[in-house]
């Protein structure tokens, strides 16, 4: 006790004293916890001095790096960003610290403000920095700046894998600006660390990236489209959601700048003209593939749909519905239903008395898991097809496999992409970022004075992206429900 209480008296000392030094021997864990609490209520002041105290006398490393990681948070919300650069790069080298967001603080950096304090920085992440200090002064139209950079960059580490791209810089070549808008904070932050990860894997010495974190926020995105419009960018990837790039589009397209979004489900910002094009078009792909095995394969001529009341599940509708009439067939029922919808009765019946031949129930496993029982529970005759989202060993084992007998499902899949070793979403992220690269790298170096329109598309694949949904049916892998088993019928 008397040990906590010397530990407070000194916590309330602290505003007297200008050099912080202890003399009596306490538990700095103990004073950690305090500063760690002070910070969590947001009383940075008081959380700063008891940080202070403990890297001004604990001998342990591990309680000095976390302390100096959070004085270097709140030097970061304090504004004053050359003293959290210090302490940043003091806590990594105590092993403490994100790699991938020190650098994307540096890259929100004024260029000039890094390069005073390039002396600190870690020496793992040092060359990442010289060369977003770089990028950051030809972002700024300082290319006398940049030049000196990449000379030391160049003068240290001659063999790193971009130093190629100083080369070049300093030979006059002319060096691609790409910017790229990702949501690098915020509730879809995950997914912006993926497509980034495909980006920079595609990436090369001809390109300089830029990178601008919009979080998804539609207003963020329209002040930084503005800003990209007047930067003389030669390309731009992103953003992801639909919303925004509907904001983005009407940019491109008034400046004709062409813009790859590699996520983006939506059709409407491809009306705003031809500089502007999505690549993740697979569940497009499914519902041209569900459509074409219903009327060619399986004859059927009449057709009913269930979709969930989404923008996803009415465009999968309008996809299925678009390429079954194409053929010349017909939809004889549809209906939307909510998510959390627990009776089916009604509709199931009304898919009946239509004498649908195929139902096709597209969904993710959360829009099903109600719907799926009732399907045999009110026998629907019809021959059941389904889009990737049903292809679910863990909705399988929840529901039961009985339910999924017979049922027909489409997936459309990636052919020879470059991170099939991860998790099937997460690897999807990637490789449409890479993808979503390697299509504008392609569009940059042929005619594009008439965006994406006028390119001949003949030459190139994709992996997870698509250019035409119709051209790459084939992609699709069918897949019929046999003991709660998924047996592959064929590719198309």
């Amino acid at each position: 006790m008397k040990k906590i209480l010397n530990i407070f008296l000194i916590i309330g000392m602290i505003g007297c004293i200008k050099k912080p030094e202890i003399k009596e021997k306490i538990d700095f864990n103990i004073l950690y916890e305090k500063g760690l609490e002070y910070y969590t209520q947001k009383r940075f002041q008081e959380a700063d001095s008891v940080f202070r105290i403990i890297i001004g006398n604990a001998k342990d490393e591990k309680v000095i790096g976390k302390s100096f990681y959070y004085l270097g948070k709140i030097a970061e919300i304090n504004k004053k960003y050359r003293e959290s650069i210090v302490f940043y790069s003091s806590a990594f080298n105590l092993g403490f610290g994100d790699r991938e967001k020190f650098l994307e603080l540096l890259n929100t950096l004024q260029p000039v403000i890094v390069e005073k304090e390039i002396k600190s920085i870690p020496e793992k992440i040092k060359p990442d920095a010289l060369i977003i200090i770089a990028r950051n002064y030809i972002k700024e139209n300082d290319a006398k700046s940049a030049s000196k950079i990449y000379r030391i960059f160049l003068s240290n580490y001659p063999d790193h894998p971009m130093a190629n791209e100083a080369r070049n810089f300093l030979k006059g070549e002319k060096i691609k600006k790409i910017a790229v808008v990702l949501p690098l904070t915020g509730d879809y932050s995950e997914l912006g660390k993926f497509v980034k990860e495909g980006i920079e894997k595609y990436s090369s010495s001809r390109f300089s990236l830029f990178y601008y974190d919009n979080a998804e926020d539609p207003l963020k995105t329209y002040e930084i489209m503005k800003e990209i419009s007047q930067k003389k960018y030669d390309g731009v990837i992103g953003p992801l959601l639909s919303n925004n790039a509907v904001i983005s589009s009407i940019f491109a397209n008034i400046y004709n700048i062409p813009m790859v979004s590699p996520t983006a489900t939506s059709n409407l910002p491809d009306i705003f003209g031809d500089f502007y094009i999505s690549i993740n078009k697979s569940s497009t792909i499914e519902c041209y593939a569900a459509a074409d095995y219903a009327f060619n394969t399986l004859n059927a001529k009449k057709a009913a749909v269930i979709f969930p009341e989404s923008d996803f599940g009415r465009k999968a509708f309008s996809d299925f519905k678009e390429y079954f009439e194409s053929l010349g067939g017909k939809i004889v029922y549809f209906e939307s239903f909510l998510r959390k919808q627990s009776d089916f009765k009604d509709v199931l019946r009304e898919v009946n008395r239509s004498d649908a031949e195929v139902l096709f129930i597209p969904g993710n496993p959360e829009d099903l898991i109600l719907l799926i029982p009732q399907i045999k529970f009110y026998n629907v005759r019809a021959n059941i097809l389904g889009n990737s989202g049903w292809k679910s060993i863990e909705l399988i084992n929840k529901i039961g496999k009985d339910y999924f007998e017979g049922v027909i499902i489409f997936q459309k899949e990636m052919k020879e992409g470059v991170f099939e070793n991860n998790e099937e979403e997460e690897s999807k992220l990637k490789q449409l970022g890479y993808d979503a690269m390697k299509l504008l790298d392609f569009v940059l170096s042929g005619d594009i004075t008439k965006g994406f329109g006028g390119i001949n598309y003949n030459n190139i694949q994709l992996s997870a992206g698509s250019i035409d949904p119709k051209l790459d049916i084939s992609k699709v892998s069918i897949f019929n429900v046999k003991n709660g088993k998924f047996q592959k019928i064929s590719e198309k």
